[in-house]
């Protein structure tokens, strides 16, 4: 959704839908905030819930020692054989490493179109998700990665900003196809761990897409849905919000929706 000061987001958002009507293009807004929402549906535009995100207060978080955290790396290392850092590119850049990630993000995101999927072209898709491995001008972005014995990365989990900033979301989460089935909670803990200690007051996981919408959708609608589920689901080992929340016990769940304006409705 708009990012803007709320004096100017009426304008802001108006200024964009002029800019689409002269262009003819439809509008669509994935993992949109209920607030946004609300000011969105008030503007005309239509929403369907996509999911919701499960968020845990890291104030209730134990910390442990680092001699307790070193021991369980090296439990992790030896049963899982990889190690899970957090890479801050804006101090310690290194190519490869970049290089890795986003050879990484690509088959993770063509593993999830197939060729019989062509709603979707490859430029279509990358458009509609954040641009998460732009390392040259963004310096908000948390990223933790997960590296096997030979160095290889097997997975990493992006983090942003929400709000004021004192809370993180897991933007997107990326792994091999080879890499353990838990591996992304492990690269989650660490996280979690991690922001705690730098003093972060809550963190999410990231969308997990509703399966049962209990709303008739049109064919446009059903064509997001699937985009949702398919590019958002099969991160973690729950694949929906339901089981989830009998897994991870979050503190809150907080829902996101997609917002569309449809060209001819525009008018």
């Amino acid at each position: 959704g708009p990012i803007a000061d709320d004096s100017n987001f009426a304008a802001i958002t108006d200024s964009f839908k002029s800019m689409c009507m002269d262009k003819k293009l439809s509008i669509v807004m994935l993992n949109v905030s209920d607030t946004l929402k609300v000011r969105l549906t008030d503007m005309g535009y239509t929403a369907i819930r996509c999911g919701s995100e499960p968020r845990f207060n890291l104030n209730k978080l134990k910390v442990r020692s680092e001699k307790s955290r070193a021991a369980q790396k090296q439990q992790i290392a030896v049963k899982y054989k990889v190690t899970i850092n957090e890479y801050i590119y804006h101090e310690t850049p290194d190519s490869n490493l970049e290089q890795e990630m986003i050879a990484l993000n690509d088959n993770w995101l063509d593993g999830r179109n197939p060729d019989k999927f062509t709603v979707y072209k490859r430029r279509q898709r990358d458009t509609l998700l954040p641009n998460i491995l732009d390392f040259s001008h963004d310096t908000d972005r948390r990223y933790f990665y997960a590296v096997d014995e030979n160095g290889k990365i097997k997975g990493f989990l992006v983090f942003c900003p929400v709000a004021d900033g004192s809370g993180y979301s897991c933007e997107a989460g990326r792994k091999a196809e080879d890499a353990s089935k838990n591996l992304m909670e492990l690269i989650m803990h660490e996280a979690f761990e991690v922001l705690k200690s730098d003093g972060v007051g809550w963190a999410g996981m990231g969308l997990f897409p509703e399966e049962d919408i209990d709303i008739e959708l049109n064919q446009r609608q059903n064509r997001w849905m699937t985009f949702v589920t398919r590019y958002y689901s099969d991160i973690f080992v729950c694949k929906n919000y339901k089981s989830a929340s009998t897994k991870y016990h979050p503190e809150l769940w907080v829902d996101e929706h997609i917002v569309s304006l449809e060209y001819h409705d525009m008018y």
